[in-house]
């Protein structure tokens, strides 16, 4: 990706770039036998491990070693990826070679020495129906204990629809009618429901953040879609 500029701004306000890479068409996916499947998820890993490590060449980035005397640490494109699989098959090899990926994945190293972080991004409405990679069971087993570094997944972000006075708590709900005990708490705690913010609901956004903050494990924000902001 030639125009990466966006990522050195956020470097300068200490702010870390996760990638969120999507794919929502699966239809050649089935002509494809298990060898073939493996090695798409290869190549993919490959690739997003090379994107983040490749470093940044605009003079900020490259100056950072020597204005800092040595201390600062070169800037590199991306510190973490985000998998957005709309649609993803469900069948049992499918879930068993994403599964795979996402731990091939994460064994991949930084140049500082850190493993990529690896997070997953899903619709509310495709937990609701709770298959394939999505099953309450199957999150469950690839966050783990989301605080501990031996999890597959650093966060589980889910999309939450409008309104949101009624589909957050329903998120809630469905997990916890789902699972029980220990493994409710691991889920729950391991999920950031994101919204979209249009800048005027903020007796909204605030009933948001305080259930958020007591129910789940923080709260995100999904920026409008190429939306452009006045001149001034």
């Amino acid at each position: 990706i030639a125009d990466a500029d966006f990522v050195g701004v956020a470097r300068k306000f200490r702010t870390k770039v996760d990638w969120v890479i999507h794919k929502n068409d699966w239809s050649t996916w089935s002509t494809y036998n298990e060898a073939k499947k493996a090695q798409v998820f290869e190549q993919l890993a490959n690739n997003i491990a090379k994107l983040l490590n490749r470093k940044l060449t605009d003079f900020s980035s490259r100056a950072i070693p020597y204005v800092s005397f040595g201390v600062g640490s070169t800037s590199w494109q991306g510190d973490g990826v985000t998998l957005l699989f709309d649609g993803y098959p469900e069948d049992a090899g499918s879930v068993a070679l994403f599964d795979k990926f996402v731990t091939i994945l994460k064994g991949k190293v930084m140049p500082s020495g850190e493993r990529i972080k690896v997070n997953l991004l899903l619709y509310q409405s495709a937990m609701g129906v709770g298959k394939g990679i999505y099953d309450y069971q199957h999150l469950l087993k690839l966050a783990g204990n989301i605080e501990s570094s031996n999890s597959n997944l650093s966060h589980i972000a889910v999309l939450i629809e409008e309104p949101t006075t009624t589909s957050k708590k329903k998120l809630r709900t469905d997990i916890e009618d789902a699972l029980h005990g220990l493994e409710r708490e691991n889920l729950l705690r391991g999920i950031i429901p994101v919204i979209e913010f249009d800048g005027k609901s903020w007796q909204q956004l605030e009933d948001d953040i305080i259930y958020f903050k007591d129910n789940f494990g923080g709260i995100g924000f999904w920026p409008l879609s190429y939306s452009k902001q006045p001149a001034a």
